[in-house]
């Protein structure tokens, strides 16, 4: 058994309201394949799109619902 708890596989949900997804860690697919890991920056307050924040090599990058991304989180992000 491995305690690692960077080896931990983690349970993703598919986020709908990406509205409530500032700060959390995600997971952006496309066509059923993961193109990117990061963190959520800035939301578009129509929940249409958000800002993947810089990391390493990768660029800050916009997110569009509209172009058939989807953000996945390690759980449901809640309402309030």
């Amino acid at each position: 058994m491995n305690s690692n708890p960077h080896h931990t596989k983690m349970t993703l949900c598919c986020v709908t309201d990406w509205r409530r997804a500032p700060g959390e860690i995600v997971e952006i697919h496309a066509g059923g394949e993961l193109l990117r890991r990061g963190e959520v920056d800035e939301v578009m307050p129509n929940g249409t799109g958000f800002w993947l924040l810089a990391d390493g090599a990768h660029l800050r990058t916009y997110i569009d619902k509209a172009e058939g991304f989807e953000l996945w989180a390690a759980h449901p992000i809640q309402n309030p």
